[in-house]
């Protein structure tokens, strides 16, 4: 499994690079789901992990999971509940990394799965660690975590997170930057 941050300021085509990457992924043949992060439900504890479980559940492979790791799933998306007994509360954190691990490894085991996770500065911090470890317990599969962040707005310590994350090796960095006015002239 592999990491990749696409950081930039906004409006510098963040979400469009990535856009246009997944669709190339999906027409050569992988799995791809999106998600994005929004400012309106940070504060929602693990919301973009539900978001992201609720789109693997819909791949082929998803039904591979343990009842296990279904049933620890189903505590942050009742909704799809399919299978295995939901957990009363909410599960501790090692064990939903876990779950999700699970799930990303069901999902990609016959098949690249590219996930892609939008405006990551609007994640809540649950789910930005969770997404971690689960890449971190998948390192055989086929799978490519890519994320867009602001890098002038936002949470800082987010951006921070990724950066020390670059240093240890646990994900790639590419920084979108402004064209200079030489830059715009040689394109024209």
């Amino acid at each position: 499994s592999q990491n990749l941050t696409v950081t930039g300021p906004p409006g510098i085509g963040k979400t469009r690079l990535v856009t246009e990457f997944a669709a190339a992924a999906e027409s050569g043949g992988a799995r791809v789901v999106s998600v994005a992060g929004t400012i309106s439900e940070r504060g929602i504890a693990l919301g973009l992990v539900g978001a992201l479980a609720r789109a693997l559940l819909d791949l082929p492979g998803a039904a591979g999971i343990s009842d296990a790791s279904m049933a620890v799933l189903n505590s942050v998306v009742p909704s799809r509940a399919t299978g295995g007994t939901p957990v009363v509360g909410r599960p501790n954190a090692a064990a939903m990394g876990d779950a999700l691990a699970d799930l990303v490894d069901a999902v990609a085991e016959e098949n690249l799965l590219l996930m892609v996770v939008d405006d990551l500065q609007w994640a809540d911090r649950d789910s930005r660690a969770l997404l971690q470890r689960a890449m971190r317990l998948v390192p055989r599969r086929p799978v490519l975590l890519v994320s867009t962040c602001r890098s002038e707005e936002g949470d800082r310590e987010v951006l921070r997170g990724v950066m020390a994350d670059a240093e240890r090796g646990h994900t790639r960095l590419l920084a979108l930057n402004p064209l200079s006015e030489g830059d715009v002239l040689h394109v024209m």
